[in-house]
C-alpha cells in the first residue's frame, strides 16, 4: 500500500456503527485494587537498619582500636 492509499484510508469515516472501548471511566468494576505495600510499617523498618548500621559501625571501630593498641 502506498503512502497515498494509508493517508486515504484514514480520512474516510467509519461506517460500522460500533462502539470503541466499551469500558467506564471513573467507575468501579468490582474488586479491591492492587496491593501496594503501603502496609508496611516504614518506621520500624528504618529504626531497624539504623540499629543494625550504628552495630557496624561501633565493630569497626572496635576493630581498629584493637590493631592500633597491638601493633
Amino acid at each position: 500500500m502506498t503512502d497515498q492509499g494509508a493517508a486515504a484510508l484514514l480520512r474516510q469515516p467509519s461506517t460500522s456503527g460500533g462502539t470503541v472501548g466499551g469500558g467506564s471511566v471513573g467507575g468501579s468494576a468490582g474488586g479491591n485494587l492492587a496491593s501496594t505495600g503501603a502496609e508496611i510499617p516504614a518506621g520500624a523498618l528504618l529504626g531497624a537498619s539504623g540499629a543494625v548500621i550504628a552495630a557496624g559501625a561501633g565493630a569497626v571501630l572496635l576493630a581498629r582500636r584493637r590493631r592500633t593498641t597491638q601493633g
